[in-house]
C-alpha cells in the first residue's frame, strides 16, 4: 500500500499561534493529522500499543497490522474544527 500525505488537518504543530515558526530544538516528536491519498486520514502520534491496559474493552481490538496511537486532546480538537468547517 502506498500512502501520500496531501493536506494537513489542523494547525502546523511546528508553528506558533500566529503561524510563525515555534522555537523548538527540531521538527521531531510533534503529533499531527493529515488527509492522505484516497481521502483517508493518517495520524502521527505516540505508539502506546505495548503500554495499554489489557484486555481491551469487548468492542475494541487491535489487529497485528494496527497500533494504538496516543494523540493529545488539543491536536485532535484542532483537527476536528478543520474537518467540520
Amino acid at each position: 500500500m502506498s500512502v501520500r500525505f496531501e493536506t494537513r488537518v489542523g494547525p502546523d504543530p511546528h508553528a506558533d499561534s500566529h503561524g510563525g515558526p515555534r522555537p523548538s530544538p527540531g521538527a521531531e516528536g510533534c503529533p499531527d493529522v493529515w488527509r492522505v491519498s484516497g481521502g483517508d486520514y493518517a495520524v502521527i502520534g505516540i505508539d502506546v500499543t505495548g503500554s495499554v491496559d489489557r484486555p481491551l474493552p469487548d468492542t475494541a481490538s487491535c489487529g497485528p497490522d494496527e497500533r494504538i496511537v496516543l494523540i493529545p486532546k488539543h491536536v485532535l480538537e484542532a483537527a476536528a474544527r478543520d474537518l467540520t468547517s
